[in-house]
């Protein structure tokens, strides 16, 4: 249809002028008194008139572009003031409505696809070498110049969380009576043998019964040199007549640490002792006790974390962010995050709470923007040129309908100035087909 329209447009601006020409010069000089050539003159010259007419009026609507001496401007430079404000309230009001633009929004997931895009261009872009060495070196910046605060923080979260944490969630009553219970639960399951403990204490003191016994007959011999002149010689002369002496305090250890009676007290003091520590750690003294040692083991270790740990750490992350070859990690956090990020803004767009606020906040966006304002703006300080251009662009093809049509309905006019019938019967099929028209487009419409 296009090219169609065209090619009537060449056929009306350019052959039927030339035609009318000459027919002008064979009507008036070669064959004046031919009919023929007098009717085919007044038709081509209905029909330039026609075409004429309604080319010089498109053309009006943009020429002339500034006003003339006689006060003549084209319609639309004229009125682009006008035209801008129409513009710019027709398209605020009818096509930037919140309701509509939220719907939009939503039943197109604009911002699912919008978040998609930016992750898909991020993921790309983190590919490209350049991109890759502004992270690090940004990275790096940013950690030497912030490397005190890096430090503080980390400080202050190992003193607030770590400490904290532990302080807050271990409860030592139910812990030491869970460490108590254990206890009790592995002796009566011989998972620890109180006879074997009994015995292998038994044999320890046995193997060191020698020392035991030269410890023991030093501190005699040192007791004896502490008494009297008679009592010393008392004391001595009744340990020479029992021949007492080391080897006898060794034989007497030995004959008690190998005897039934000693390993069986030893048990019993073993099994005392432990329900001794049992009930001591259940007791409020014990369980104070355990605390503060808890609560001193804690300073030591968060002092050792501070000296140590935090500048070791610091050091660390500062020569991995050095390394080239650590880039693969450093793109998989970064990947990492943003697949985090996409995701939780995608659970985010998905909520109740976020299509609330996207229809709280359309209508103050779209009142902020003031798209009447900017569109009537634009269109008023639009060139001319830029104008027509926009204008011809959107309804040339329509535009040169008219013409044509204009060039059609003249030559029609002009047949009906020589054979009225034949022009009735043209408009009468003219007229057929419009109404045929008609009524295809209402039942297609319906």
């Amino acid at each position: 249809m296009k090219t169609l329209t065209k090619a009537f447009k060449i056929f009306f601006r350019f052959v039927v002028p030339a035609v009318l020409v000459l027919l002008y010069f064979l009507k008036t000089l070669v064959l004046p008194e031919k009919r023929p050539l007098e009717i085919m003159y007044t038709i081509s010259l209905s029909a330039c008139m026609g075409y004429f007419t309604n080319f010089i009026a498109i053309k009006m609507l943009f020429r002339p572009k500034k006003e003339t001496f006689f006060k003549r401007q084209g319609v639309i430079p004229k009125n682009q003031e006008i035209l801008a404000k129409s513009f710019g309230e027709g398209i605020s009001s009818n096509f930037f409505e919140a309701n509509d633009l939220t719907n939009y929004i939503t039943e197109n997931h604009v911002v699912e696809n919008l978040i998609t895009q930016i992750k898909r261009y991020l993921s790309n872009k983190i590919q490209e070498n350049h991109v890759q060495q502004a992270i690090k070196s940004w990275l790096l910046r940013i950690f030497r110049l912030n490397s005190a605060k890096i430090y503080d923080v980390l400080i202050q979260f190992s003193e607030k969380n770590f400490s904290h944490f532990l302080q807050r969630n271990i409860n030592f009553r139910p812990a030491l009576g869970f460490l108590s219970e254990t206890i009790e639960k592995n002796i009566k399951n011989n998972n620890i043998n109180l006879v074997q403990i009994s015995r292998t204490i038994s044999s320890h003191i046995e193997s060191n019964i020698p020392h035991i016994s030269n410890q023991i007959y030093q501190q005699i011999q040192a007791y004896i040199d502490q008494q009297r002149i008679l009592q010393k010689a008392t004391i001595r002369l009744a340990t020479w007549l029992n021949d007492f002496d080391r080897l006898v305090v060794e034989t007497q250890l030995h004959t008690m640490v190998v005897s039934t009676e000693f390993q069986h007290e030893v048990y019993q003091q073993l099994e005392t002792s432990i329900s001794k520590i049992t009930e001591y750690i259940n007791s409020e003294e014990g369980a104070d006790k355990v605390r503060q040692y808890f609560e001193k083991t804690l300073i030591d270790i968060h002092k050792v974390v501070e000296e140590k740990g935090i500048p070791w750490l610091m050091e660390k992350i500062e020569s991995f962010l050095e390394e080239d070859s650590n880039w693969n990690k450093l793109e998989q956090i970064c990947n990492t995050l943003i697949n985090f990020a996409e995701q939780e803004l995608k659970n985010l767009t998905n909520s109740e709470e976020f299509s609330v606020a996207l229809g709280t906040a359309t209508p103050i966006i779209l009142n902020a923007l003031d798209i009447s304002s900017i569109v009537t703006e634009k269109v008023r300080t639009l060139d001319t040129n830029q104008l027509e251009k926009m204008i011809l662009d959107a309804t040339g093809e329509h535009l040169g309908k008219i013409e044509v049509l204009g060039g059609i309905l003249g030559a029609i006019i002009g047949i009906a100035l020589f054979n009225i019938k034949l022009f009735i019967s043209i408009m009468a099929g003219l007229i057929v087909l419009a109404l045929i028209e008609h009524i295809f487009t209402s039942k297609k419409n319906e």
